[in-house]
């Protein structure tokens, strides 16, 4: 019999490196999609459950204090990516001071790709690695003196890892419980008149071989939701008073057929919200009945992984695009009326001066409605991390060092400088948004309402014979 425990499950402020410069007020923070889904079977076991998410929060740290001060928590849940550790590190010391009985665990990206170094540097008592929807609540009754941890669970002794077995990957996600959407209140995440934004995972797991992308949570195995549950889950979004959806799936596309299947689902149930797909969706995987579809279901906004403008780089970072299909996807999303984010990486390891160039001039020639500029990090468990490592170019620290706004930090690129870099990135983003015609587009999107979306070029109709498919549907 399981025994009721008042559980904290804490997410890293995501806004915190944003706070104070002027683009901070365009982030746009959700509810933290991981944490519900963690959260929902902790609920349906008969545990107490409240979720804090420190995006919310001025003060992070003042927020944590608080809400163990008023739950006293048996239980304490931290999960954060890998540039993110020194940001939790001090949260992990808050918890140790303040609630020094609840047993902590820390779960994420963060520990599933270094769980050893996380151990050591941080001390929890356990860790959830890899797709750990049901481990905490399956771990909780699991004696921690014992030498077999539960699958997908670890034990920390004294900076030690004990680890169990790997925690298989969920074949049927329909298996899986609704996140606990309703621990979190719509009102925290409105953003004036556009009203509250939630995730929905449609699928899980990216079958493409990107060097810069690591697979460790959810592998390189493609699962699906059906598309009836997808469809319930947008309904209960909306009901819970959201006032749009975003789509938080590695490749919702990969399957084009399947992704057709969705958007009739939801064309089918009065296409219940306005969405987007704000990951990014494949370039190569679209044509024009498919985005006709997704516009007539309420997606308003796509996302495209651009990353370079120059194709010997893509080739190197083994995208599998090429630049010509790119630029055609876009248009065929603005004949679709659907606002477009493209997706840009500069400094990649096989980036140039004059390659970074290419892309900036690259991203003038895309219609699309905004463009964002990345700036290259190696990531453990991703192949360039491993190729940095062989050729002796991270920190022995490297992994607790990463910072998602300090450009090279535990790492060296391989022939750029971090300020050649950061040059690059800052002059492709003014020269993008400078230019008065795609600044008023992407303030136009930005102001107008995700319902009220853009009629579509009216020589277009679903249904209508596409002059140029990317791909064939599969």
């Amino acid at each position: 019999m399981t025994t009721p425990r008042s559980i904290l499950l804490v997410n890293p402020s995501l806004w915190a490196g944003y706070r104070g410069t002027w683009f901070g007020r365009f982030v746009e923070l959700l509810p933290p999609q991981n944490l519900l889904a963690v959260a929902a079977p902790l609920v349906a076991a008969g545990h107490h459950v409240r979720v804090v998410d420190l995006s919310l929060a001025a003060d992070g740290e003042r927020a944590l204090a608080a809400s163990l001060r008023e739950r006293a928590p048996d239980v304490v849940g931290l999960t954060f990516l890998s540039p993110q550790e020194g940001q939790v590190a001090p949260l992990v010391r808050m918890v140790r001071e303040r609630a020094p009985t609840a047993r902590l665990w820390l779960g994420g990206v963060g520990p599933t790709v270094d769980p050893a170094g996380v151990a050591r540097r941080l001390a929890p008592d356990a860790l959830v690695i890899g797709e750990g929807d049901t481990t905490l609540a399956r771990a909780l009754d699991a004696s921690p003196d014992l030498d077999d941890p539960p699958p997908g669970a670890a034990w920390v002794r004294d900076g030690v890892l004990l680890q169990g077995p790997l925690q298989p990957l969920q074949d049927d996600l329909d298996e899986l419980p609704l996140p606990a959407l309703e621990l979190v209140r719509a009102r925290d995440y409105a953003r004036g008149r556009r009203g509250a934004a939630a995730p929905i995972e449609t699928s899980r797991g990216c079958v493409y071989l990107c060097t810069f992308c690591t697979k460790a949570v959810f592998g390189g195995r493609f699962r699906v939701k059906s598309p009836a549950r997808v469809a319930r889950e947008m309904l209960r979004i909306r009901d819970l008073g959201y006032a749009e959806a975003v789509v938080y799936d590695d490749t919702f596309n990969l399957s084009m057929r399947r992704a057709r299947e969705v958007a009739d689902k939801l064309i089918a149930a009065g296409s219940p919200l306005p969405w987007n797909c704000r990951v990014g969706i494949r370039a190569d995987r679209v044509d024009a009945d498919l985005l006709e579809r997704m516009r007539a279901a309420g997606c308003y906004r796509v996302s495209f992984g651009v990353e370079s403008g120059d194709q010997a780089v893509l080739d190197s970072a083994k995208k599998g695009t090429e630049v010509n299909d790119v630029a055609h996807a876009f248009a065929l999303a603005e004949r679709a009326g659907i606002e477009t984010m493209a997706f840009y990486i500069l400094g990649l390891p096989t980036d140039t001066p004059a390659s970074m160039r290419a892309t900036a001039r690259y991203s003038h020639r895309i219609a699309s409605t905004f463009a964002k500029f990345n700036v290259f990090m190696p990531l453990p468990s991703t192949p360039d991390w491993d190729d940095f490592e062989r050729r002796g170019l991270l920190a022995p620290d490297a992994a607790a060092r990463l910072d998602f706004h300090r450009v090279g930090d535990g790492w060296r690129h391989p022939t750029l400088t971090p300020r050649q870099i950061r040059r690059a990135h800052t002059r492709a983003f003014l020269a993008y948004y400078a230019h008065p015609r795609r600044l008023a587009r992407a303030l136009r999107a930005w102001l107008r309402r995700p319902g009220t979306r853009r009629s579509p070029d009216p020589s277009w109709r679903v249904g209508a014979p596409s002059p140029a498919r990317l791909s064939t549907p599969a």
